[in-house]
Parts: C-alpha cells; sequence; structure tokens
C-alpha cells in the first residue's frame, strides 16, 4: 500500500438519512443518495434488507493460479496487522511483544521496541508508528528509527483502529452502543466527531477521515466539521481506498461481497463475491481479498472485471492480515507457535 496511511445483515443502497451527529449537535449531512426510508422508521431498511438491491455486475470469469506458484516465507511471527512503505514491512509478534521492522529486499530485522502490547492494527508515515496495544486500551507511537519508549497518544479507552495522513493521527474509540473519532496532531488530541454505531475501523487522506461502522460508511474533514454518510448497508469491515474510493467488505444477501463506494458517496458497486470475512488490500489499481470457500488469496481490478487468482495455498486459510506493493503481497497467517509472514509474487 502506498503510504500515508493505516458483521449481519443484507445491504441496500437505498441509503438513509444519516443520523449522525458531530461533536457539537449539528445534524449530519448525508452523500449516500436521493431516496430516504420512512420518518417514522430511519433504520428500518438498512436493518431488514429492504428497498432496492446494489446492481449486479456481470458474472466474473475467475482466472486460475498460476501453475507452480507457491508462497515463500519471510519472517517468522504470530502477527494480527501489517504496514508497509517502499522499502520495509512493519508488523508486532504477538510471541515476545516486540515491534519489528523487516527490509522488504535484503537486510535483518530491526526491533523497534520491546515488551510492547501487541500491536493489533498498524499505521506507519514517514517517521513514526502507531498501533492499538492489545487488548485495544492504549494507543502508542514510536520513532521508526527506534531505540526510545513508546509514547501513549490515548488509554483508557476501548480502542478500535488507528490511521494517519496529512500529519495527523486518527483513532476509532467505542463509546457505549456509539462512538468517537480521535484526531491527534503534535501533542495535542481532540474528539473530532460523534456517531451512532460502534467504530470498526478508520481510513485516512490527506482532506478526510472515513469510518466504518457494521451499517454505515461516514467521512469528515480533518479539522472539525460536518460529518457526511456516505453509504449505508450491513456487516461493513475492513476498509480500504484509493484516490477516488473507498473499498469495504460488505454483505448482501448473506454472500460478503467487496463494495466500492465513492468518496463523495453514491450507489455503491459489486467487484467481486463470496469475500471471506478477513482484511483486504487496494494497490496498483487492484483489490486484493481472500476467497470464502478456497484458500486463495483473488484480485480483481478496482474498475471491476474478472478475478483473477493469485495463490492457492493452504497456509492463506488463516490469515489475519494482507499488505501488497507493485510486486508483493505479504499475508500475516497462523498464530503463536505457526505464525508466519508469507511473501507472494504478484505476476
Amino acid at each position: 500500500m502506498s503510504l500515508p496511511v493505516r458483521v449481519v445483515l443484507a445491504l441496500v443502497a437505498l441509503p438513509m438519512l444519516a443520523a449522525a451527529c458531530s461533536s457539537n449537535g449539528s445534524r449530519a449531512r448525508d452523500v449516500a443518495g436521493d431516496r430516504r426510508p420512512r420518518r417514522e422508521d430511519p433504520d428500518a431498511s438498512a436493518e431488514a434488507g429492504t428497498g432496492t438491491s446494489v446492481p449486479e455486475p456481470p458474472p466474473a470469469v475467475v482466472q486460475a493460479a498460476p501453475i507452480g506458484k507457491k508462497p515463500r516465507p519471510f519472517v517468522r511471527a504470530s502477527a494480527r496487522a501489517l504496514a508497509i512503505d517502499a522499502t520495509t514491512l512493519y508488523y508486532g509478534d504477538s510471541e515476545d511483544d516486540g515491534i519489528y521492522a523487516m527490509p522488504k529486499k535484503d537486510g535483518n530485522t530491526v526491533r523497534l521496541a520491546r515488551h510492547a502490547p501487541v500491536a493489533g492494527a498498524i499505521a506507519v508515515d514517514a517517521e513514526s508508528i502507531m498501533w492499538i496495544a492489545s487488548p485495544g486500551d492504549a494507543v502508542l507511537k514510536l520513532p521508526l528509527r527506534g531505540g526510545v519508549q513508546p509514547t501513549t497518544l490515548r488509554d483508557r479507552g476501548i480502542f478500535s483502529d488507528v490511521a494517519t495522513a496529512g500529519g495527523d493521527v486518527f483513532i476509532t474509540e467505542a463509546i457505549g452502543a456509539g462512538g468517537a473519532l480521535l484526531r491527534v496532531t503534535g501533542a495535542t488530541a481532540s474528539r473530532l466527531v460523534s456517531f451512532d454505531g460502534a467504530p470498526r475501523a478508520v481510513v485516512a487522506d490527506t482532506t478526510h477521515a472515513y469510518v466504518i461502522t457494521p451499517t454505515k460508511i461516514v467521512r469528515t474533514p480533518h479539522a472539525k466539521g460536518e460529518l457526511e454518510t456516505i453509504a449505508t448497508g450491513a456487516a461493513f469491515a475492513n476498509p480500504q481506498i484509493d484516490e477516488g474510493f473507498v473499498y469495504v467488505v460488505g454483505e448482501i444477501d448473506k454472500v460478503r461481497v467487496v463494495l466500492r463506494v465513492p468518496k463523495g458517496g453514491g450507489p455503491p458497486t459489486i467487484l467481486a463475491r463470496e469475500v471471506r470475512d478477513a482484511p483486504i488490500e487496494i494497490e496498483g489499481g487492484e483489490v486484493l481479498f481472500f476467497d470464502a470457500q478456497r484458500p486463495q488469496v483473488r484480485g480483481v481490478r478496482a474498475t471491476g472485471g474478472d478475478v483473477r487468482v493469485v495463490v492457492e495455498d493452504e497456509i492463506v486459510a488463516s490469515a489475519t492480515a494482507i499488505v501488497a506493493d507493485p510486486s508483493t503481497v505479504f499475508v500475516a497467517t497462523g498464530a503463536r507457535e505457526s505464525g508466519l509472514i508469507v511473501a507472494i509474487d504478484r505476476r
């Protein structure tokens, strides 16, 4: 993934009027679509699965995996999250509670921090690595050069994800039945917006942060402003973004799908069906995901079309994280003693 970076109801394409409010109490603007459910039950269509369904794409051809392609062991680690930049893969190892950097080409593993609670989510910018410390009650930050103790950005909360962009760090926190988006700029932390629905993840670009709850995708500018609902649906999870779209796993008619949603709001597009409830990746105009039935990493163009099998191997059946650069897919798989990060040739 290029930097900066980084469950069960039927999806509907008729997004509902957003009830989420910013922290100053202003009404959210809904840009997910033009039609609205009835006032007397504002959540009815999303929860019951009524309304017009997402337009179905033409049946996709699945291109078989190249014969003989196999994942190759990259580093032994029990990792739950990965991050990547131009030269390095970053991960936490739950076996020793360490945070590590591993050159993608040649070189030795560098331990950035020891006795650091295992990373449940990781984000990296040009200077620092941020992570959610297990069991999710603290957010830590460390210079990429290592050699110092991590700084605590937030603690004593229930934190689900962290992202960074434009010099800001964004953190999602569950609060009661809803949640909040926190922004950390330098040494200053503030609550940016609040919303209904427990936050599952956050992604960010240079202008906006996008928060995913089980039934909504919302966005807000970096500066405190209006909260917008750009999509509603079911079982949203595992988002990624590129220049113009948010890519997310959702559910339609009890089938997991990969959806593409315009950042400004609008009808979602189905890119792939029969998708595993697992992380996805967008890199080089291709969305990478795991198949629901087979131990496969698959890819589909961000513009839609046929699906290809990047690799088929039992080792990816228990994958926990995925990142990619133009030539290689890195997958964290297994746990504890069987934990391993593998590298897969994209060609």
